[in-house]
């Protein structure tokens, strides 16, 4: 192996321009295949990932929830009708603000709960009651039915509820369960809430308890992952908030969901990559300075470290079709180690002119 890397120091020594010219042919290349390169800012390619991780990390994503956003409308108001009168008025504007620009293919807005879907699922039940009963429902409805005169009381009390003018809801509850023997079936459809017991609705408009905070809602088709787009979700997100407080400047308008944490994270993590590269870069610069003080071996041992890194980009572009970004701020970690092999090299030079002897010994040295 030692007289491998001899015989090839041998022949291109022999042959200075063809070394010159594969070294830029090749730097070339690979130059071009990682600007082609994707570079994705997605957290996740950070970490090393199979099929059944991606598959468990979408699952988790969807259940728990990690792709909502949440647009929170809130004012020094106490909930008196003034100040929930005002937040709806936000959130509608919201609304058709958000649904006036190129967004609504991407994140669909839910600003008010759709009390015809509500509807429809109490009818589904309903309908299919049979399907939905659990033991204790027997044990109710058989006492319920055992009781004297249940039955003529309970048809005497839907008369005269018929006889008042009630809405639909308890017609149609009335319809498939005269009797009223399957209520427990609907209560614990409440068990399914995603709102909780500590929020409530407000004119079809999810409120807080003590109905000071108006709530919105939307969900990132990219996940918590890419950051990138969820970026550009953000921005149109952050305009709209804006357009909406010049028109109502008592509200606070604020957003909230994992997508815009993880932006806010990426962006940490660039900055800090962007730092700390151009840190190691400027401090190595510097030892180099003042251990070397002539202008080609700084030039040699900078143009050694692009090589290598362009080089390293490009077998990677073979390999795979985009890398994460943060992976490659980490790698500012090793350009100390990059530099040490051209500066042990051009240190050598100082004691001994001839350079086979040097790479000789540094073969020797480091194998």
């Amino acid at each position: 192996m030692n007289n491998l890397f001899l015989d090839i120091y041998d022949f291109f020594a022999r042959r200075r321009w063809a070394a010159i010219a594969i070294a830029v042919a090749v730097m070339l290349a690979c130059a071009v295949a990682a600007w082609q390169m994707q570079y994705s800012e997605d957290i996740y390619d950070f970490l090393p990932r199979d099929k059944n991780g991606e598959k468990y990390a979408s699952v988790y994503d969807v259940v728990g929830g990690q792709e909502r956003i949440i647009i929170i409308f809130s004012n020094d108001g106490n909930g008196d009708s003034g100040s929930v009168g005002k937040i709806i008025s936000a959130i509608h504007d919201f609304g058709n603000i958000w649904s006036g620009i190129d967004s609504t293919s991407i994140a669909p807005l839910q600003v008010s709960v759709d009390d015809g879907a509500m509807y429809e699922t109490m009818e589904f039940v309903q309908r299919n009651y049979p399907y939905f009963l659990e033991q204790e429902d027997y044990t109710r409805a058989d006492s319920l039915l055992s009781i004297p005169g249940y039955i003529s009381r309970k048809l005497e009390e839907n008369k005269k509820t018929l006889m008042l003018p009630v809405g639909g809801i308890a017609v149609q509850g009335m319809r498939y369960d005269p009797l009223g023997l399957f209520c427990p079936v609907l209560q614990r459809l409440r068990t399914f809430n995603p709102l909780g017991d500590k929020y409530r609705l407000i004119d079809g408009y999810v409120f807080d308890e003590s109905g000071s905070k108006g709530y919105a809602f939307m969900t990132s088709p990219y996940g918590t992952s890419e950051t990138m787009q969820n970026q550009r979700l953000a921005d149109m997100i952050n305009w709209a908030v804006e357009s909406v407080s010049e028109r109502h400047p008592d509200i606070k308008i604020s957003s909230i969901g994992s997508p815009l944490i993880a932006v806010t994270n990426a962006d940490q993590i660039k900055s800090d990559s962007v730092f700390t590269v151009s840190a190691a870069v400027i401090l190595t610069l510097l030892v180099l300075v003042l251990a070397f003080r002539r202008g080609s071996d700084l030039f040699w041992i900078g143009f050694s470290v692009l090589f290598g890194w362009i080089f390293a980009i490009g077998v990677i572009s073979i390999l795979k079709d985009s890398i994460s970004i943060i992976v490659l701020g980490i790698g500012s970690v090793i350009i100390g180690i990059a530099v040490n092999y051209p500066l042990h090299f051009i240190d050598h030079m100082k004691h001994n002119h001839d350079n086979r002897c040097v790479l000789r010994d540094m073969i020797l040295r480091y194998s």
